[in-house]
């Protein structure tokens, strides 16, 4: 325990870019290992930002994340969800490993032959006394003639989040019934709408760069989510971007735990008001919790209805400071470096939550589908600011 425990200057050391040499890296990377194994807690560190902590490392202060696994460390059950994947992996294996066996013995009979062609993919079975106990299910997999579902052994889909921050908005009003879209911002939203139209077309399977949503079976078939706040500028955004999205896409009630709001503190800044991250940083990480997390399949199918994609898109109008904070809980980084990021209007920021639970930041902020004369950051013009 003691050992655990000694190099807590050295995690100090290693979050402020302080140098080490190589045996202290080593050490440090035991420590998280280490760490990461027994589900520790992050080690308590003796720096001027964690005063009021307490004997088990944890801040007193609201808005001090720790996390469960030590930084740099990798949470694989962030979303609660890897030991479903994990056994939905697992099944997958262990049915293509019986369809190989079964298709190598061709002699093989009996019950365990039966078996291993209800396990294995339409058209793997060999044998025709296989082949008969396997049945087809309605979405064109392989299931026994029992009747057992096949869902275990069909991928999860990709899920997609774009993340759109709204476009600029009348702020000389403190009513948010009263602080509109300008001209300006407008715009911009129409500018957004026409980029996330070309990505969710480039993304479908439509084997057309260019087909008409309104026209491709394969478009209407994916799983398309519109999702907004209720503030009035994220409201106005999302009603102009969505003409340019598909047909088929659908559109969710605006969402109070998207609102804008001060998420957690921010390092390096003079400290918001506790009560007030206290009470933004649990709704905006309801809200975080409610989107990010990686797919099931038994989600996938109940949401798409009668058929199974490879991927799943949610487009999600909101604000600045929530999308920033969404980026480093999602990349497992402290969210109190959220104001280091930084979100223009009516930018787009496109992260991916793989079945296995990786994620990735394909775009942060992303504005290239904006001239020059529509880039804005509130009532900053350009970039010179």
């Amino acid at each position: 325990r003691s050992s655990l425990c000694a190099p807590s200057e050295l995690v100090a050391a290693r979050r402020f870019g302080e140098s080490v040499d190589d045996s202290q890296h080593m050490a440090y990377r035991r420590l998280v290992a280490r760490s990461a194994g027994q589900g520790l807690v992050a080690v308590a560190v003796a720096h001027p930002l964690t005063r009021g902590a307490r004997a088990d490392g944890r801040d007193t202060r609201p808005g001090l994340y720790v996390p469960k696994i030590p930084y740099p460390g990798w949470d694989s059950d962030w979303d609660g969800l890897h030991h479903e994947a994990t056994a939905r992996r697992s099944s997958g294996r262990a049915g293509t490993s019986s369809a190989s066996s079964s298709k190598g013995l061709g002699s093989r009979n009996g019950p365990d032959a039966a078996a291993a062609a209800a396990a294995a993919p339409q058209g793997a079975a060999s044998s025709s006394s296989a082949s008969s106990a396997a049945a087809k299910t309605s979405d064109g997999s392989t299931g026994s003639s029992g009747g057992s579902s096949s869902s275990h052994h069909r991928r999860a889909p990709t899920r997609h989040i774009l993340l759109i921050r709204h476009g600029q908005y009348d702020e000389t009003f403190k009513d948010d019934d009263r602080r509109k879209l300008t001209p300006l911002g407008q715009r911009q939203a129409r500018a957004t709408g026409e980029r996330l139209g070309d990505i969710l077309a480039a993304g479908a399977d439509t084997g057309v760069a260019d087909a008409a949503w309104g026209e491709s079976a394969a478009a209407s078939d994916k799983v398309i989510r519109l999702r907004c706040s209720t503030m009035t500028r994220a409201r106005e955004t999302r009603d102009i971007i969505r003409p340019f999205l598909p047909a088929g896409v659908e559109v969710l009630d605006p969402d109070p735990n998207l609102a804008e709001g001060r998420p957690a503190q921010a390092i390096p800044g003079k400290p918001f008001d506790d009560d007030v991250v206290a009470k933004d940083g649990a709704r905006i990480e309801k809200a975080f919790r409610s989107l990010f997390r990686r797919a099931t399949v038994a989600a996938a199918g109940a949401e798409n209805g009668n058929s199974q994609g490879d991927h799943e898109w949610d487009v999600v109008v909101c604000h600045g400071n929530v999308i920033r904070y969404f980026v480093m809980r999602a990349l497992q980084l402290p969210p109190e470096a959220w104001l280091r990021l930084c979100t223009f209007n009516c930018s787009v920021t496109y992260v991916v939550i793989r079945p296995s639970g990786s994620v990735s930041l394909r775009a942060m902020g992303d504005i290239g589908h904006l001239p020059p004369t529509l880039v804005t950051f509130s009532a900053h013009q350009g970039f010179e600011w």
